[in-house]
């Protein structure tokens, strides 16, 4: 039984584990000859000590490139244990191998479901002696295929888990990051060239780790797509320097400004911020007023006090109003600043705190610091050609900064996704400004926001044709001549230094399109009058999202339509203009969904 081929008794370590005996009870014969077949199964991972939340704090990591000695091996996942090592952190289980359990391996307190566990088993059920040699001959028999097939499977697991490290996907999904992580992962993207997609969903990322995953983000990265799920950004702690600078009425302290005084003013900071806009938002729910919003509320005694629950059933009921941030101005109602934690408040509570709330800056609006850190992706160096911003709580303070970076934002941006956010009016006026300035943009979604008729109109207009009458046309027509000779320089030259684009990542940088307006000549609509002219600016724009909006007039979808860019899609699902114009024209919500497109010409409207 000893002198069997190694392949034989491959899984003499299976039924060891099974039996819950040592080798050392074994013979000394069979000791040595299960000893390769062990060896390919106790040879022990590297084992790091428990991540939580936490526990690198204690290293204050200011990393500006990777440590010396480390020697990678290109895939993150391989290579962020080994940076931890050198630098004495706990790797986060997210970026690290995950190896199955395979025989051999499997810890002596796991219970497969089947039946107790050998460690509660009295000792007269353990394997005897004859036992344990019954099971050295079953390992050497042919027959064993059960377990050789379990042997079969564990590798193919094996395999498959390291084959998952060189996925171009890396996804981390609910779970919290620490410092720490953040920057060794901003040193490894650069070098890690098989990512091309990075999804964080529910994790928390705050300010400085939003800047530290930008910085991963550089020339050298090959990461293509971002997504950043359901991830709400709070204000930053300000510094001490900052803190002194505000000025700050009510917050004595004697010296240099505490920790606990800095956060108190950021609390009080985000506790306007999410009542402004909340203010802002009922306004806007109300037809612009606010006085119309305390009117439609006002079934309820004021100083009535409510309950959580009642106070998301009396907006939703009275001013269609529902979601989480509900429950943030709840909160923020019951917190130190208000109620102090009783559990409830009032409608007289909530006017007198929205009414008490301090106005903005210009300047302030300008440099909102969460917008101002979203912005940074949008800038010269970053390489996404895909942003996705998805229920992060983004409103038009976030969209004053991310605007003027996408007006200027070189040709490199594709898609830009802000679904499920705070998104109004007013930020979809900013964004049709920047818009007029890019026209590097493929895809937008701007699904389930706070847009309505006016706001969809701003959105559309960049991309709209323009009817010009003759004094008109000698301004577009001298515009078409300045763009005409722009793209003529650049061609020579380009002719004459024989340029090529300079490699991103193992992929070239995408390079920016030169457009030239189009004129078109109408003829006249009545006999003898003078002829019109139709100015249309081109675009790479393919596809508008702006479904689940409060877009109510078909009327306005009407109007759009027909001057729209040719070819590209304006989607309008789950809106209130989308039910009536079905209801208009049933054709539209037949089996092959047909879109809204008369005449073949602007755009091709899709509402269902």
């Amino acid at each position: 039984q000893v002198a069997h081929p190694r392949a034989r008794l491959s899984a003499f370590p299976v039924l060891l584990n099974r039996a819950r005996v040592s080798r050392s009870s074994l013979p000394t014969p069979a000791r040595e000859a299960i000893a390769p077949a062990m060896a390919d199964f106790e040879e022990p991972p590297e084992v790091f000590p428990l991540w939580t939340y936490g526990c690198n704090d204690h290293l204050d990591l200011d990393l500006n490139g990777l440590p010396a000695g480390f020697s990678g091996t290109g895939i993150l996942k391989q290579d962020f244990p080994k940076v931890c090592k050198l630098l004495n952190a706990v790797p986060h289980p997210s970026f690290k191998v995950k190896l199955p359990l395979g025989p051999g391996r499997r810890s002596p307190r796991r219970n497969s479901g089947k039946g107790p566990s050998s460690l509660d088993r009295k000792a007269s059920m353990l394997p005897t002696a004859a036992a344990v040699a019954a099971a050295a001959a079953a390992a050497s028999s042919p027959g064993l295929t059960g377990l050789a097939k379990e042997e079969e499977a564990y590798r193919e697991e094996v395999t498959a888990a390291m084959a998952a490290t060189m996925s171009p996907q890396l996804a981390v999904r609910s779970v919290l990051l620490d410092r720490a992580t953040m920057q060794i992962f901003s040193q490894l993207v650069p070098v890690c060239k098989h990512l091309k997609t990075l999804c964080f969903s529910e994790c928390r990322l705050d300010t400085e780790m939003l800047g530290l995953l930008r910085r991963a983000l550089s020339e050298q990265s090959s990461v293509e797509a971002l997504q950043v799920e359901w991830n709400a950004v709070e204000l930053p702690l300000p510094s001490t320097e900052e803190f002194d600078d505000a000025n700050v009425e009510g917050d004595d302290s004697a010296g240099e400004a505490s920790f606990e005084v800095r956060e108190r003013h950021r609390y009080r900071m985000q506790s306007q911020r999410c009542l402004r806009a909340f203010r802002d938002w009922i306004a806007a729910l109300s037809g612009g007023s606010l006085e119309a919003a305390w009117t439609a509320l006002g079934g309820v005694p004021a100083e009535q006090l409510l309950s959580a629950g009642d106070f998301h059933e009396l907006l939703e009921n009275c001013l269609a109003a529902s979601g989480p941030q509900l429950i943030e101005v709840f909160d923020v109602l019951d917190g130190p600043d208000y109620a102090a934690g009783t559990g409830r408040t009032s409608v007289a509570a909530l006017r007198a705190a929205l009414e008490a709330l301090p106005e903005l800056a210009p300047e302030a609006e300008e440099g909102d610091p969460i917008g101002c850190c979203w912005a940074e992706f949008f800038d010269g160096n970053c390489v996404l050609e895909s942003l996705s911003l998805r229920s992060c709580a983004v409103g038009w303070p976030e969209i004053v900064p991310m605007a003027q970076a996408l007006a200027k934002s070189p040709w490199q941006l594709r898609s830009l996704n802000v679904w499920d956010n705070r998104v109004c009016d007013r930020g979809a006026a900013l964004l049709a400004e920047a818009l007029g300035q890019y026209r590097g943009l493929e895809y937008l979604g701007l699904g389930r926001n706070r847009i309505s008729d006016v706001g969809l109109a701003a959105l559309c207009k960049p991309f709209q044709a323009s009817n010009l009458d003759e004094a008109g046309k000698v301004v577009a027509q001298a515009k078409i001549n300045e763009q005409e000779g722009v793209i003529t320089a650049k061609a020579k030259a380009a002719a004459k230094a024989k340029a090529v684009p300079k490699p991103v990542g193992g992929r070239f940088k995408r390079e920016a399109t030169l457009f030239v307006d189009l004129l078109e000549e109408r003829p006249p609509v009545l006999e003898g009058g003078e002829p019109t002219y139709v100015l249309r600016r081109p675009s790479q724009l393919k596809l508008l999202i702006l479904s689940e909006n409060p877009v109510k007039y078909v009327r306005t979808i009407e109007t759009l339509q027909p001057f729209g860019p040719k070819g590209a899609e304006l989607m309008l699902k789950h809106t209130p203009a989308a039910a009536t114009l079905i209801a208009k024209r049933p054709e539209l919500a037949s089996k092959d969904r047909r879109p809204f497109c008369p005449g073949n010409e602007g755009w091709i409207v899709r509402v269902a």
